[in-house]
């Protein structure tokens, strides 16, 4: 399984870490059907899912199965193909036992018109992209960047964090390329030293942060927003491409605290088994999350972002520290996947806030 599988494509055949568990997806005269096996054995005969494949909307099944110890597995099918259905019955459970006296649930949700991602657009605006936005969205970048860069060029990212930063990096992906996200609060010759030792020959970089790399030789520079823009008038039919799971994704650099920062090739499996594994062991409270943490960071990244747009949740995109408080209270959220500096950072702000507002011995209180 690699990264786009797992977050934008459709996956023939659902399984799990038990590799005996196969839960098979058919396309019925336009009607998408289902059947369930379980080591060889059909326990469920192909039938009607409800949904239609005909149009480019998406869908997430998960199965769980509770064994005799009360063990909890999760498979994730991501973005089936549907069309528009009725959002009354956007959710439904199958209940199913295999020979071995498992219980399988099996439930689908409809997420294709749930919100993906929100953002400030300007000071008071709040913009809000829906999953199938964001696929249509990925699918002309790559396919702008597929016929202008083409396939096998390591193309860096940098600026804030943005929705257009994602895009630029799904569609990298997308596109057969390999996505170098780098710091952007580096000095320019630092970034230059790790656009050439990532042999990256294009960069897409905020407008904010263009200036370093204006002066790289042979350097192809887009800006985020120009590529977001200029793909506009992309196909939106345009095939994603497919990779192997040991095919480099991104290269990551490590924040070089103990001497020159070093890069770290990953490929699409690394990043699936990132949030493949963990969605198997934790799912979040609630509908919405906060995302803080720099994306060229891989936790802030992979686990932040990728894991939690896995569980279909809406993601609140955070674009600098100054307004976290402001975004706080705009996006409600659930639960915030952070690191300990941040944790304390957070603590360091209520508690200044307390003590302002003269409110400490109350707090002690309870």
């Amino acid at each position: 399984m690699n990264l786009l599988t797992l977050l934008l494509s459709l996956l023939p055949v659902l399984s799990g870490p038990d590799q005996r568990l196969q839960v098979s997806f058919s396309d019925d005269g336009g009607t998408l059907r289902y059947s369930i096996s379980y080591d060889g054995k059909t326990l469920v005969e192909p039938s009607a899912l409800g949904l239609q494949t005909n149009e480019a909307d998406y869908t997430r099944l998960t199965v769980v199965s509770h064994d005799q110890q009360a063990v909890r597995d999760t498979y994730v099918l991501d973005r089936i193909k549907t069309s528009h259905i009725d959002h009354d019955a956007v959710r439904a459970v199958l209940h199913c036992q295999t020979p071995g006296g498992w219980l399988l649930d099996i439930e689908w949700h409809l997420t294709t018109y749930d919100a993906a991602f929100r953002y400030r657009k300007g000071r008071d605006n709040i913009e809000t992209k829906t999953y199938a936005e964001v696929f249509r969205e990925v699918k002309k970048a790559a396919s702008w960047i597929d016929r202008n860069y083409g396939k096998g060029n390591h193309i860096a990212i940098i600026g804030e964090n943005s929705y257009e930063w994602l895009v630029a990096f799904f569609a990298t992906l997308g596109s057969g390329n390999v996505a170098v996200p780098i710091d952007k609060e580096l000095p320019a010759q630092e970034v230059a030293w790790l656009i050439n030792k990532a042999e990256s020959s294009a960069a897409f970089v905020s407008k904010t942060y263009s200036d370093l790399v204006e002066n790289i030789d042979g350097l192809k520079v887009m800006t985020l927003k120009k590529l977001q823009d200029t793909a506009d008038g992309e196909n939106e039919s345009y095939q994603l491409y497919h990779p192997q799971d040991d095919e480099l994704a991104s290269i990551f650099f490590t924040s070089g605290t103990s001497g020159r920062s070093k890069g770290v090739m990953l490929s699409h499996g690394n990043l699936a088994a990132e949030i493949y594994g963990p969605s198997r062991l934790y799912k979040p409270d609630g509908h919405s999350t906060l995302v803080v943490l720099p994306f060229h960071h891989a936790f802030g990244l992979n686990v932040a972002v990728l894991m939690a747009y896995n569980y279909g949740i809406t993601i609140f995109l955070n674009k600098s520290l100054k307004r976290v408080k402001d975004d706080l209270q705009a996006a409600k959220p659930d639960v915030i996947m952070l690191v300990p500096m941040f944790v304390e950072v957070f603590y360091k702000q209520i508690m200044d806030g307390i003590r302002k507002n003269g409110k400490t011995e109350k707090v002690k209180k309870g």
